[in-house]
C-alpha cells in the first residue's frame, strides 16, 4: 500500500486542514498517509524561525522599496470602470480571497502589478438606489427587446415578409437607434 508524508504547520491558516483534506484524498484511493508538523522539526526556536518567515513573506512592501519599485496602497476599489489601476488589476484583485497575494499585467506589457489583498468590504444592497433601479430598467427594456425582435423574426419566418424595423421600433415608443431589434 502507497503510503504519503504530508507537512503541515502553523505559518498561517489552514495549513492543517488542508493537510486533513489531503489525507483523506489519499485515503479514498487506497494510500496511507502520516502529517508531520514542518514547524516542530525546527526544534525550539520553530515559533520564532516561522514567525520571521511569515512576517519576511508579508512585507513586500520592504522588498519592492528595496529594488526602487513603486509601493502604493489603494483602497474602496469597485468592480466597475474608473478603477485607479488597469482593469485587468482589478479583475485579478476581485477575484483574490483576503490575505492572498496575486499578480497581473500592468498598464503595458512591461509592467506586473503585485498586490495583497488586506481587506474586503461587501457593499451593502439597496433595492431603491439609482444603480439598482437603471439596471432593473436596462434589463426589463433588454427582455422587451429580445421577445419583440424573436416575435417579428418568427411573423417574418412563417407569413414570408419583412417587418419596417423603424416603424416597428416608433410604435413601441423608441427611435430606431434604441430599438435593437
Amino acid at each position: 500500500m502507497p503510503h504519503a508524508l504530508l507537512l503541515s504547520g502553523s505559518l498561517g491558516q489552514g495549513h492543517d486542514v488542508m493537510a486533513a483534506a489531503c489525507a483523506d484524498s489519499l485515503h479514498d484511493r487506497g494510500w496511507t498517509t502520516s502529517t508531520v508538523d514542518a514547524m516542530a522539526l525546527l526544534g525550539r526556536r520553530s515559533g520564532a524561525v516561522g514567525e520571521a518567515v511569515f512576517r519576511r513573506l508579508l512585507a513586500l512592501a520592504d522588498v519592492a522599496a528595496a529594488d526602487g519599485l513603486l509601493v502604493e496602497t489603494k483602497s474602496g476599489l469597485k468592480r466597475q470602470a474608473g478603477a485607479p489601476m488597469p482593469p485587468r488589476v482589478v479583475t485579478e484583485v476581485f477575484r483574490a480571497a483576503k490575505d492572498a497575494v496575486g499578480s497581473a499585467d500592468g498598464q503595458s506589457a512591461a509592467d506586473r502589478v503585485i498586490f495583497r489583498v488586506t481587506d474586503i468590504k461587501v457593499p451593502t444592497f439597496d433595492a431603491n438606489s439609482t444603480a439598482v433601479k437603471r439596471s432593473l430598467d436596462q434589463l426589463k427594456d433588454g427582455y422587451s427587446d429580445d421577445l419583440l425582435s424573436q416575435y417579428v423574426a418568427r411573423l417574418e419566418h412563417d407569413i414570408g415578409t419583412d417587418v419596417n424595423q423603424n416603424a416597428l421600433a416608433q410604435a413601441v415608443g423608441r427611435t430606431a437607434d434604441q430599438s435593437g431589434f
